[in-house]
């Protein structure tokens, strides 16, 4: 029991480690919405050269996390 226990947690840990990508922002100014789609609400702006991470992708937006 003790076993796949470790190595469910192992795996986990691997996901949200390796599962993230550090990308930099390439466009002069980046909307910040609280969901993936313009009919939901810009909460912030960031600027060109910014480093975000990505946490997941869905289509062309990404959930993503600001350093």
């Amino acid at each position: 029991m003790k076993k796949p226990t470790l190595t469910l947690v192992f795996l986990l840990f691997a996901f949200l480690t390796f599962g993230q990508q550090t990308k930099y922002v390439d466009t002069e100014e980046l909307n910040i919405r609280s969901g993936a789609g313009t009919k939901y609400e810009v909460v912030d702006k960031i600027s060109q050269g910014r480093k975000v991470t990505v946490l997941s992708d869905q289509g062309k937006w990404s959930e993503i996390e600001l350093e």
